[in-house]
């Protein structure tokens, strides 16, 4: 699940009209049908609950396990892509990546919740995306 799911309020991705609403048309949509799932929105509360337990944002959360607990590996050339509108949240994601791992609490929620998840998640963005296109 990418950063910008994860850092997003549940009332968010259930708004027909926001940003994963599914009247926008166009990207809305195609997110909405990839990422409105129950157990998606159902997962939202527990990573509220876990970044809440951490002391951190919902995305400090994500992007911090993205870097440091994830299946990515820097020597084989992986890489995260940091998205921002504006200056401050670019140095904001910054200091909070470099603020090193999350404790073993958290990612042992995170590895569970991600059980519950994984059989209704995309692997795939774009595969996601082309072949709802």
């Amino acid at each position: 699940m990418p950063a910008v799911f994860l850092s997003r309020p549940k009332a968010e991705l259930t708004n027909p009209e926001g940003r994963f609403g599914n009247t926008t048309g166009g990207i809305g949509a195609i997110y909405n049908s990839i990422y409105n799932r129950p157990s998606l929105v159902a997962a939202l509360d527990v990573w509220e609950q876990i970044a809440q337990d951490e002391g951190v944002s919902r995305s400090e959360l994500a992007y911090r396990w993205v870097v440091y607990h994830s299946k990515l590996q820097a020597e084989f050339g992986d890489a995260i892509i940091i998205g921002a509108r504006k200056e401050e949240q670019l140095r904001e994601t910054v200091a909070a990546v470099r603020k090193g791992p999350l404790s073993d609490a958290a990612t042992k929620k995170i590895d569970e919740m991600w059980e519950a998840v994984k059989d209704e998640s995309t692997l795939d963005n774009y595969e996601s995306l082309r072949a709802k296109a």
